[in-house]
């Protein structure tokens, strides 16, 4: 994924290793993104049955032992794909926070008001709420029209960022919901006029 974004970076956040560390792995190459998170949030499942399993009073030692293997690979698939998902892009559509008044250069545009600063992590774990996020670039070209007109910056030019999930997640309406975002960089994809009035 990362190497279809070598070309299309506007500006980015000071996090080359990140970068590198994606455009090296052979595992992301060969297996999509949406594939991985399913994959993950199969062995999370797997490995909290297992624990529960191990704990359960009175369970034979034969078994024990064989349940305690079981959790003890469980847990190394687990971690393998987590660290595969923090060196992997996800794509934010964002307003540009022109009109807002905020210091931010991009704003949800959703509320209006949800600051993304390349490099800095978003929301604080003190506001709630997580973040939505699509797994690929084309579904978040794809979605810069889908906004409802309710939407505080519906009006307001659009960018698409790429971030990198934060925390917890959960797949949601097609989308993943992250606890937070890092913005990485903005990314030069649809046409700017398209991302201006396409959805006026």
């Amino acid at each position: 994924c990362w190497h279809q974004l070598a070309n299309k970076w506007r500006q980015m956040a000071p996090c080359p290793e990140h970068l590198i560390e994606g455009m090296m792995c052979d595992v992301c190459k060969r297996q999509p993104t949406a594939k991985r998170l399913r994959m993950e949030a199969c062995a999370a499942r797997a490995v909290r049955d297992l624990r529960q399993s191990v704990a359960q009073e009175g369970l034979p030692a034969d078994e024990r032992a064989r349940t305690e293997a079981e959790l003890s690979r469980a847990e190394l698939v687990l971690a393998e794909l987590q660290k595969h998902r923090a060196h992997t892009p996800f794509f934010k559509v964002v307003a540009r926070a022109g009109r807002s008044g905020s210091g931010a250069e991009y704003v949800s545009v959703f509320d209006g008001q949800t600051s993304y600063i390349l490099g800095q992590r978003c929301p604080d774990k003190d506001s709630g709420g997580g973040c939505f996020v699509h797994v690929s670039l084309e579904d978040a070209e794809r979605s810069v029209e889908s906004f409802p007109r309710s939407s505080c910056a519906y009006g307001w030019p659009r960018a698409i960022l790429a971030v990198r999930g934060e925390g917890s997640w959960r797949l949601r309406h097609g989308k993943v919901l992250f606890e937070a975002v890092t913005p990485l960089g903005e990314l030069s994809c649809c046409p700017d006029e398209v991302l201006r009035t396409s959805w006026r």
